[in-house]
């Protein structure tokens, strides 16, 4: 059993595809390969649900009985009962330990999210086949899967199973360049840029405005051009990674918990390899959009 003492956090597993058709997202990590790494520690799927802590400042839990564990994503300090430890690594903590996340220096990148994942995987009753929590219909989903956790909630864990402290994921910073550059194919709707926007799309150095789960508002020292009717459309179903163009110019790119239909031209699509990468961005970080398609764009 784990408690919650300080902090927000959501569980997420691989998510629940299949209901977009009901405006329902798939949710699940917003960085995959930290969520995966941190379970592939401790020898569970790499699916298994675990807690993802999104803009790491503070974040504690108190565990019942013995267990491993292992923190993977942002770069932070991880404390266990005032001793500090590593991160990305599997560890043991015994009976009513208390650890405890906190935010540093950030590595260029790499600072928007961690994961938090225990031997034997969390156990939280699922809706449609997830644990994975989805807040954006607040009151549509039941228990766990509608709402943050917050201090009080307590989570059940299953046997830790086979899983080993001391093991370490190599080769992580890999994944993370900075600034980000995030690999990109054309969308549906690319036609509507045009030849000049297209470039322009690609030749711009971007700032995030803001994000969150349901996406990233990016913001560019030039409005992108689009032909003549572009701009709004009827609306059309989404995808994780779109990337959306509004009247102003400005891109959207579309998180796990995107809104399953909109009506912005959906002009490109970020690779699922660039998802690390776009999931641990913050406010302020800087990234570029490189074409990865034949025939360079």
């Amino acid at each position: 059993m784990l408690t919650i003492l300080s902090g927000w956090a959501s569980v997420q597993d691989s998510g629940r595809p299949g209901y977009a058709a009901l405006g329902l997202p798939a949710s699940g990590p917003l960085d995959p390969y930290a969520h995966a790494a941190a379970n592939r520690l401790l020898d569970n799927p790499s699916g298994a649900a675990a807690l993802e802590v999104i803009g790491v400042a503070a974040f504690s839990l108190r565990v019942a009985t013995k267990c491993v564990l292992a923190v993977t994503g942002a770069d932070l300090q991880l404390w266990v009962e005032g001793r500090p430890l590593p991160a990305w690594y599997s560890i043991f903590l015994r009976p009513g330990s208390v650890l405890e996340l906190r935010g540093r220096r950030r590595l260029a990148g790499n600072g928007g999210v961690a994961y938090l994942a225990v031997a034997g995987g969390l156990q939280c009753p699922p809706y449609c086949g997830s644990q994975s929590t989805y807040v954006g219909a607040a009151g549509a989903l039941p228990g766990l899967c509608g709402r943050l956790l917050r201090p009080g909630d307590e989570l059940a864990c299953a046997s830790s199973g086979s899983a080993q402290a001391g093991r370490r994921a190599a080769a992580w910073h890999e994944i993370y360049p900075g600034p980000a550059s995030l690999a990109v194919e054309w969308g549906p709707h690319a036609g509507l840029l045009g030849r000049k926007g297209r470039a322009a799309l690609l030749a711009s150095e971007y700032t995030v405005a803001e994000g969150n789960r349901m996406g990233w508002r990016l913001a560019a020292p030039l409005a992108i051009p689009q032909r003549a009717g572009g701009g709004e459309m009827i609306s059309a179903p989404t995808l994780r990674g779109g990337i959306q163009l509004p009247p102003g110019g400005q891109p959207i790119i579309l998180g796990p918990d995107q809104q399953t239909s909109g009506g912005y031209p959906l002009v490109a699509v970020v690779h699922p390899t660039s998802w690390p990468a776009l999931g641990q961005l913050l406010a302020g970080d800087r990234l570029r959009l490189v074409y990865r398609g034949a025939g360079g764009g």
